[in-house]
């Protein structure tokens, strides 16, 4: 039987390029999810909002799970790439900051576990759309469900 519970709570946020060890060790700011990181310098009309790495991360007990169940998160969307780690290990990746994606937790579980996403909305040749007039908003920006 399939469970899922909303994950959008008590995560930190630290913005600026960092790496996956330093970026679970960062205090960064209490959010909630959806959040963006662009909420303000995205809206003053200058084009110059912030594009780069910003890490969140989450810290959480190991789920219950009975028998052969699996764990997963589903990103509802992520702009515009997304790194997945768990306990430093990298679990995924995904390019594209308009569609849903998931990662499988099950196998990198631990008793107390340490979520990191390394999200960026650089300019990039990867993904697209770069530019138009919009804002390319960066940050976990729907909602994130563990399955």
């Amino acid at each position: 039987m399939r469970r899922k519970r909303s994950f959008n709570d008590r995560w930190r946020f630290t913005k600026g390029p960092l790496d996956a060890a330093t970026a679970t060790g960062a205090e960064g700011a209490a959010v909630d999810l959806p959040h963006t990181w662009n909420a303000r310098d995205g809206q003053d009309g200058g084009n110059d909002y912030y594009r780069g790495q910003c890490w969140y991360t989450k810290v959480f007990a190991k789920p219950e799970l009975n028998g052969d169940e699996e764990a997963w998160l589903d990103f509802g969307g992520v702009n515009l790439m997304a790194k997945v780690y768990l306990n430093g290990n990298l679990l995924g990746e995904h390019r594209g900051g308009y569609s849903t994606f998931r990662v499988t937790l099950t196998n990198a579980l631990h008793k107390e576990n340490i979520l990191a996403i390394a999200v960026d909305n650089s300019p990039n040749q990867h993904t697209h759309p770069q530019q138009g007039d919009f804002t390319l908003y960066g940050g976990i920006y729907r909602d994130v469900t563990l399955i």
